[in-house]
């Protein structure tokens, strides 16, 4: 199985295809590949072996090399897209006006109602949205004197 590396190198040396990256049938493969058979019918006791495993080698060295730049670039990608998302959702925190931190405030209390009182609770809430909606789309401000503008006589106590 041993092969002897000098008759093997003389082999290829007198093969220019092969090996020399310039001569015009270097990148014919049709060419290359005759030559190497007939490398290896001059050395059938290495058959099984591959005669031009360090080429072959290479080019898997590469191809990863390219598969994991490829992979780094598209994971260096996604992270950008992440921050990106990140930064964000940050300005959109930040952007949360009053309203949303008195809402906020307001959630702690609401946990310790019923079912029912939570109901009749939002009901109200929502019933002083639309009057003042209605009132800002009719454009007839209306100043109450009690809590702000809101009449509280309306509503049945519960």
């Amino acid at each position: 199985m041993a092969v002897n590396t000098e008759l093997f190198i003389s082999a290829i040396q007198s093969k220019p295809p092969i090996w020399q990256s310039k001569h015009p049938h270097h990148n014919n493969r049709i060419i290359t590949r005759k030559l190497w058979s007939e490398i290896k019918e001059q050395f059938p006791e290495s058959e099984g072996t591959s005669t031009c495993s360090s080429h072959t080698n290479a080019l898997k060295r590469n191809k990863m090399a390219s598969d994991y730049r490829d992979e780094l670039i598209e994971c260096e990608r996604k992270k950008i897209l992440l921050i990106e998302q990140k930064m964000a959702s940050i300005s959109d925190q930040s952007e949360k006006c009053d309203d949303y931190h008195f809402f906020m405030s307001l959630l702690p209390q609401m946990k310790k109602f019923g079912k029912l009182q939570k109901l009749r609770i939002r009901n109200k809430i929502t019933q002083i949205i639309i009057d003042e909606a209605e009132r800002m789309q009719f454009s007839q401000p209306r100043y109450e004197e009690n809590y702000g503008g809101y009449i509280t006589g309306n509503y049945p106590n519960y």
